[in-house]
């Protein structure tokens, strides 16, 4: 189910945590999990941008909402582990993963584990730079990850370019039809998009990346562009 967070107070959200795991009526609910976007070290979110907190102990206050034991991980790892049990990744000794939306997110499974190291609930996959001459990001990096490849990046140059506002959904359908703006602005992503998958498999030796995220419907339109791009930056 989907309970929609209208204030994102650390009590609201997790009070709303709360309701979804009781109306769901799991008989004999023995444990739960909580993934959040941001920095997470031992079940406390250190900082959570998106939702604004810092230092909230996740962990501890759901356990004493449900009374059973809580873990709590950052998204992107907690996906890498969902995919690595159950999906696109299973029966793969390795893989990375990045995710495009809200954030650029990038993980990494090396010989049947998931990379949990302090870099990797800080979202510096965001920042890796792909374009000199890019836009910016919200920290102030010109052509990064972040900059080209978030639904707002997108979203906010694809309006600056028609003089309106403009939905992701509509951006990617003006750019199958052929909008020469906006077809510019979804190819820079492509390529983006493309060079990132490049560099994780360069970098990490592995040689399959897992998709993911809200924006990735992206691929529907640029997928031979993105791909072209990955093989640019491969032997």
């Amino acid at each position: 189910g989907e309970w929609p967070i209208e204030d994102s107070s650390p009590d609201a959200v997790l009070d709303l945590v709360h309701r979804a795991v009781t109306e769901l009526e799991i008989p004999h609910l023995v444990a739960a999990g909580v993934s959040l976007g941001g920095v997470v070290h031992d079940g406390v979110a250190v900082r959570a941008s998106f939702l604004e907190w810092d230092d909230i102990d996740v962990a501890g206050e759901m356990a004493s909402r449900l009374g059973v034991p809580v873990s709590v991980e950052n998204d992107v790892v907690a996906l890498a582990e969902a995919e690595r049990w159950f999906g696109a990744g299973r029966g793969l000794s390795g893989f990375a993963i990045i995710t495009i939306g809200a954030g650029v997110g990038y993980g990494l499974v090396i010989d049947n584990e998931v990379i949990r190291t302090p870099d990797a609930t800080a979202g510096t996959g965001a920042h890796i730079p792909l374009d000199p001459y890019g836009p910016i990001c919200s920290e102030g990096h010109r052509g990064c990850a972040q900059a080209l490849l978030t639904t707002a990046s997108i979203v906010s140059q694809a309006s600056a370019a028609l003089g309106r506002a403009v939905g992701y959904d509509e951006i990617l359908r003006l750019a199958d039809e052929g909008h020469p703006a906006i077809g510019a602005i979804v190819g820079n992503a492509a390529d983006a998009l493309g060079r990132l998958i490049a560099l994780a498999t360069n970098l990490t030796l592995q040689s399959t990346v897992v998709l993911s995220g809200e924006g990735v419907s992206l691929l529907a339109v640029v997928r031979e562009r993105v791909v072209a791009a990955a093989a640019a930056g491969r032997d």
